[in-house]
């Protein structure tokens, strides 16, 4: 990030058997919001939280195949976010 200002926020809901209905990322960064809209909800939507976690960031990359860098960075820090 070229900037120190950076906030982001991560909210994900669970179903009672741990698998992920939805979750909502934001991260603001020298003062432009970036935040999901990359298709990788509903590639997770589904899973179990602990399978969530063991995806390995290629596996997204491949199948969403983001057009730009800048796409790939955000569908990056979404992944991230969700895997924290």
């Amino acid at each position: 990030m070229p900037c120190k200002d950076t906030t982001s926020r991560v909210t994900v809901f669970l179903d009672n058997e741990d698998r992920l209905i939805d979750f909502d990322f934001s991260k603001i960064t020298c003062s432009k919001e970036i935040g999901g809209g990359t298709g990788y909800l509903e590639y997770c939507k589904g899973m179990l939280a602990e399978e969530i976690t063991e995806i390995d960031f290629q596996m997204p990359l491949d199948f969403l195949n983001p057009e730009t860098d800048e796409d790939q960075f955000f569908l990056y820090l979404e992944w991230d976010a969700l895997r924290t």
